[in-house]
């Protein structure tokens, strides 16, 4: 980790990068929000410190014009549609790191946090992290006051942790994990990372943007709304894939807690918070990431 003293030019990148997305919060009536500046200057040193190309910064630049057009209520049917698909389709390249153009910072390299466990591998991803950005960015007003997140924890929470809850006791059953209580040094970077990156980058794609979108199009349609939810769960299981059947099975069903608790609240921060906890109770006090048994 000599990278935190040896170049700026990071620390600016990915401190921006952080803070852009914690500004998405922050409510404002200028054209150009807070979140934009923050983006723009993570962009400036991402360029400078190699971890944007150019290629890259063509390819955010069509994202942001799709998610614009795609959730602005003025854009005629066939551009929002257009605009969806571009969306859709760069979304794709960046989650899965197909995209040329980023080049992003590996912080931790085959760590165990538990003898039984499988190594674990950390990069802050410019790419993923702005998915979240960009989505969330030109979505409709997130939550702006504190008094009204707070009454959102308070009537969801024992919902979130039932859910949560039922989704150890299944990864237990599986094989996937086992209670294995623990702090680790690692705490403080996997924390910000996890939140802001990873659960808002998945929640803002795969409830705020695709749930969202087939909703949209069987609202009409009684009862239908709950294919929107497996659907999008589906494809947030599939998007797993890598960490095997059991992985998928369980994101899957993780997928459709967010959705239910997304599509119940309309409120993507609900199904961030929901996320992260869910993470978070795995970090510390179950096998992370998996047992090496269940792959």
């Amino acid at each position: 980790m000599a990278w935190i003293f040896s170049y700026p030019g990071l620390i600016l990148c990915y401190g921006f990068l952080y803070l852009s997305v914690l500004l998405l919060w922050v409510p404002g009536k200028r054209k150009i929000k807070t979140w934009q500046v923050s983006f723009v200057l993570a962009l400036f040193f991402g360029l400078i410190s190699r971890q944007v190309e150019w290629g890259g910064l063509v390819a955010l630049a069509l994202l942001a014009a799709g998610s614009y057009y795609s959730q602005a209520k003025n854009t005629t049917p066939k551009k929002r549609l257009a605009a969806t698909s571009l969306v859709l389709f760069l979304c794709l390249g960046l989650a899965s790191h197909q995209m040329p153009g980023f080049s992003n910072l590996l912080v931790l390299d085959h760590v165990y946090f538990t003898t039984d466990a499988l190594p674990y591998t950390l990069f802050l991803n410019f790419d993923i992290a702005a998915i979240g950005i960009l989505i969330l960015g030109f979505g409709p007003a997130l939550i702006s006051s504190r008094d009204t997140l707070e009454q959102l924890v308070r009537e969801y929470w024992q919902i979130a942790l039932s859910m949560i809850l039922g989704l150890s006791i299944v990864a237990m059953i599986l094989g996937f994990v086992r209670i294995e209580p623990k702090l680790s040094i690692h705490l403080f970077l996997w924390l910000p990372t996890n939140l802001l990156f990873t659960c808002v980058a998945e929640e803002a794609l795969f409830r705020g943007f695709i749930q969202k979108k087939l909703t949209q199009q069987v609202k009409d349609a009684k009862g239908e709304t709950y294919w929107a939810l497996l659907l999008a769960s589906f494809l947030f299981g599939l998007a797993h894939y890598t960490g095997g059947k059991k992985y998928v099975l369980l994101a899957t069903l993780a997928g459709l807690g967010y959705g239910w608790i997304y599509q119940r609240t309309k409120r993507i921060e609900a199904s961030i918070l929901t996320h992260f906890t869910l993470n978070l109770t795995q970090f510390l006090f179950f096998t992370y990431p998996a047992l090496a048994s269940a792959i």
